[in-house]
């Protein structure tokens, strides 16, 4: 090889090497973004089964009343 062929192959190297560097940055970003993501899917989970369990208990109290007899004044 030439010094040129050598000196081609090192630039494209170091090219490809810059590139994996890069990729592993960006794939790191994304896998904080996912957990962030997974996190926030977590809790809003959470917040629904909440909600969900609060207007059961309410169906439930609405259930109760009207099986109870009117109040005297009516």
């Amino acid at each position: 090889m030439t010094d040129d062929a050598h000196a081609d192959t090192a630039r494209r190297i170091v090219e490809l090497e810059s590139r994996v560097l890069e990729q592993d940055r960006l794939l790191e970003q994304l896998n904080e973004v996912v957990i962030d993501q997974g996190a926030a899917l977590d809790r809003l989970a959470e917040r629904v089964r909440v909600l969900q369990e609060g207007l059961a208990g309410n169906a439930n109290d609405a259930g109760g009343a009207a099986n109870e007899p009117p109040p005297p004044h009516y």
